[in-house]
């Protein structure tokens, strides 16, 4: 009897179910019958409802289909002028989520929708504000898809307009969980606007607050690339939506070729309020050799606000680190580098008013090679008053030392500045050089365009700069002065009637192999006249001399000495008056002129990124 009642009982079990999922499958053709003959007025009628009931307009509303398994919605148009709205939006149901009264998914492509910062929070424009806004009547939604959205943020300091594709779930505990690509604008008030691009492929939102994973964003104009970001922000129990202690790390990186710093490794502290946000943390290479610090905080009742960096003071060592090694953009432009560099950098905003920027460069000790020169002891402070583009608020004066080839080392006094061009503005640049000084002042610089200046000579003695000529076998002592007019591109350096006097008098020596061009000597060309001067130039003492020099910009050039005094071995001191042409190219002067019309071109270059 047990067996044949446990046996009916189980049978009977098997007869209900089946007998359910009958009925279940006739009231879902039923159902579905009534929602296809009359679903579009149906579903009309409930979605009125809705918005109704959160307070929205609702002036345009297509319904183009509605079946079992959920609803189609045409062009959406919401608020006052339509200002949200939305191309298409699917909503898709399941028989348990209607038993729980959920939408198993909602799809919306090309969403329109902007927001603005109203009295410290986010609000939707035309929406209703206060308990109607945007969260207020959010239905209970288990996924939300958005394809082609258009969103833009109108804030008091900056604009955002962006383009977002994104999923979101709910999880546990009423977490909402997600991915989102964005292509985005953001334009600061009164500043240029800056493209980013970015991929959150995993955040998650709740009441304790946010949490992201594996963030990267793009400046692709730029080449910079913040990737591998983790966020936690953390709410405090009963806090405000803006009382927040986020913590942001991740990696900074440069993808342009070559690129202008190593990758940094960033940890970002941020504390927030419906008054202000306080940003504090750093950034550093792998080896510690650069060390950021930030500070930053911004006003939100004011609108204003800064951030600021601090770098380690960096070391380098002609045969150990060099800048190419923490930024590699500089290359070989400078070899065996040595001394310290330090700077600080600072960029400021107000509301409604472009951000501006500031940096201080200190240079203490620093020396390098150049092309034939040799820089040391290099010291001074830099100010730009804009990083991008580069300008300095007044002319900046770096003072040091400057050798060349194998002539004797000079102090190097330099004063610049930067016009926010690409445009350098020599002050002045004297080099002590023989007792003497080199002069340049008022000289405008631009990358790939002639150069014309005038060198001045002062008090230079007279056998260092017929050393710096290079012209075979000519030497001599005295002091020279004068001014040598100079035109420069990059197909060399043209010197056109260059004057050097002498200040009074001394010693002019040839003993050169081969016979100057032109002796000029008013006797003709006798063979006796010709080495009766070659001997008067082995040891001439001039009570007058002036120097006129040419050059040609493909290399071709001459000297012409013109001379009085005399020999006292010849003659018995018999004074002569001698106008002696002498050919050079001036080669060593020439590479001096070359090497810095490069070194300032190269300099421009790579501080524009270039």
């Amino acid at each position: 009897m047990r067996r044949r009642s446990s046996y009916g009982r189980a049978k009977r079990r098997r007869r209900f179910w089946a007998s359910s999922g009958v009925l279940a499958v006739i009231a879902l053709v039923v159902v579905g019958g009534v929602a296809i003959l009359q679903g579009r007025d149906l579903a009309g009628f409930l979605v009125g409802r809705v918005f109704d009931r959160a307070g929205i307009a609702l002036p345009r509303l297509e319904i183009r289909s509605v079946g079992l398994s959920g609803m189609k919605l045409g062009p959406v148009a919401l608020g006052e002028g339509g200002q949200l709205s939305a191309s298409s939006v699917a909503i898709d149901w399941t028989l348990w989520s209607l038993m729980h009264r959920r939408v198993a998914r909602v799809s919306i492509d090309g969403l329109r929708l902007k927001l603005v910062w109203d009295q410290g929070g986010i609000a939707v424009e035309g929406l209703p504000r206060g308990e109607t806004s945007a969260a207020g009547f959010a239905p209970p939604i288990e996924t939300l898809a958005l394809t082609n959205a258009h969103i833009t943020l109108t804030a008091p300091a900056a604009e955002v307009a962006a383009t977002l594709s994104a999923t979101l779930a709910q999880g546990e505990d009423e977490t909402l969980v997600g991915e989102a690509r964005f292509d985005s604008v953001f334009t600061p008030s009164g500043g240029a606007a800056v493209h980013v691009v970015g991929n959150l492929p995993e955040w998650r939102v709740g009441r304790t607050g946010l949490h992201l994973a594996g963030g990267e964003l793009t400046i692709p104009e730029r080449g910079t690339q913040m990737s591998g970001l983790v966020l936690d922000a953390p709410v405090a129990s009963g806090a405000g939506p803006l009382n927040i202690s986020a913590k942001l790390s991740g990696e900074l990186s440069d993808q342009s070729k070559p690129a202008a710093w190593k990758p940094l490794a960033f940890a970002f502290d941020a504390h927030g309020s419906e008054t202000g946000l306080v940003l504090t943390g750093s950034a550093k290479t792998a080896d510690d050799a650069l060390v950021l610090t930030v500070d930053g905080h911004h006003d939100f009742t004011r609108g204003d606000g800064s951030l600021t960096i601090h770098s380690n003071q960096l070391r380098f060592s002609g045969n150990g680190r060099q800048p190419a090694d923490l930024f590699p953009i500089l290359g070989n432009f400078v070899k065996r580098f040595d001394g310290t560099l330090a700077a600080n950098a600072t960029w400021s905003w107000r509301n409604g008013r472009p951000i501006t920027s500031a940096l201080a460069l200190t240079l203490d000790g620093v020396g390098f090679e150049a092309g034939a020169g040799t820089i040391a002891d290099l010291r001074g402070e830099v100010m730009l008053d804009s990083i991008l583009p580069i300008h300095t608020p007044e002319s900046q004066c770096l003072t040091g030392s400057l050798q060349f080839g194998a002539l004797p080392s000079g102090p190097l006094d330099l004063c610049f500045r930067l016009n926010g061009s690409d445009r350098l503005l020599i002050d002045r640049l004297a080099l002590g050089f023989a007792d003497g000084k080199l002069l340049l002042s008022d000289v405008s610089f631009v990358p790939a365009a002639p150069l014309d200046a005038v060198l001045k000579v002062q008090d230079v003695d007279l056998g260092a700069l017929l050393a710096l000529l290079n012209i075979d076998g000519l030497s001599g002592s005295g002091m020279l002065s004068g001014n040598i007019p100079l035109h420069l591109d990059p197909s060399g350096v043209a010197i056109v009637a260059g004057r050097l006097a002498a200040a009074g008098t001394g010693v002019l020596r040839y003993v050169g192999a081969s016979r100057p061009a032109d002796l000029g000597v008013g006797q003709g060309s006798a063979a006796d006249t010709v080495n009766l001067v070659r001997d008067a130039l082995t040891d001439f003492h001039y009570t007058s001399l002036s120097l006129i020099l040419d050059r040609a910009a493909d290399g071709h050039g001459s000297l012409l000495a013109r001379i009085q005094g005399a020999n006292p071995a010849v003659l018995e001191g018999r004074p002569f008056v001698l106008n002696i042409r002498f050919e050079s190219d001036f080669d060593r002067l020439a590479a001096l002129l070359i090497g810095g019309y490069a070194a300032g071109e190269e300099l421009l270059r790579r501080a524009a990124g270039q």
